[in-house]
């Protein structure tokens, strides 16, 4: 089990670090000259928040031991919430843009889309907290 999260911890970061690059040559591409300083905040950001996570991760195993976080009546739990949240964003995003067509809106603001999708994740977030808890 070690090897694995230890693996997933460090494909994780890759793939971040991956990302960031990306985003790097794309600056690159669209204004030149301006993505010389983000290099080293994106590296030094993906190494301290993959350490800082492996550590949390090492205390809490010697601490716990080889007690498991969850049981099956929690795993029960956030099956059913991921199920109905899954139905609830489906048909709620549907009817949304169901809602746009009829009054005729041709285009959404990309901005608008990221809010909505921040909004998305904070209340799975906090719902998946709370139905770990219950």
């Amino acid at each position: 089990m070690k090897k694995l999260t230890v693996f997933s911890m460090l494909f994780i970061g890759l793939c971040i670090a991956g990302g960031g690059m990306l985003g790097l040559y794309l600056i690159e591409l669209k204004e030149p000259g301006r993505s010389g300083g983000l290099f080293l905040p994106i590296v030094v950001g993906n190494l301290l928040g993959i350490g800082t996570t492996f550590i949390v991760w090492l205390i809490q195993k010697k601490r716990h031991g080889n007690v498991p976080t969850v049981d099956e009546r929690t795993l029960q739990n956030l099956k059913k919430f991921y199920a109905a949240a899954l139905y609830l964003v489906l048909f709620g995003s549907g009817g949304i843009l169901i809602i746009l067509f009829l009054m005729d809106v041709q285009t959404i603001e990309v901005g608008m889309l990221f809010i909505y999708m921040m909004v998305l994740f904070i209340v799975l977030g906090v719902g998946t907290m709370l139905a770990k808890r219950v």
